[in-house]
């Protein structure tokens, strides 16, 4: 049986935070959960590594050192959906802009 990594980064798509429907680690493996927000994929999966530190969390080096490595995976550019419709926005002056959504699980 294989052994499950203590974290999972799980990219959860393209959304506006008045939209986003949220995550939640109900009926999962996982005990904590943080989202982040970029421009990239790889912007958003460093926000949720931030947000899990400004909380507190004590990451073990070797977790550190797997999710840094999965970090140099991550897509780091704005998808061309992403700047389109962050251009549409802009013209129509919303507030609102959409962004890539990462969250990371934690065991």
């Amino acid at each position: 049986m294989p052994t499950q990594k203590p974290f999972l980064l799980e990219d959860l798509g393209i959304d506006q935070s008045d939209t986003f429907p949220g995550v939640s680690t109900v009926y999962t493996p996982w005990s904590k959960v943080f989202v982040g927000i970029g421009a990239s994929v790889k912007d958003a999966a460093e926000d949720a590594l931030e947000i899990a530190f400004c909380e507190g969390v004590e990451f073990p080096p070797s977790t550190l050192a797997a999710i840094e490595e999965e970090l140099l995976l991550l897509p780091s550019t704005e998808s061309p959906e992403l700047e389109q419709l962050n251009d549409r926005e802009e013209r129509d002056c919303s507030e609102i802009f959409t962004q890539h959504y990462v969250a990371l699980f934690l065991a």
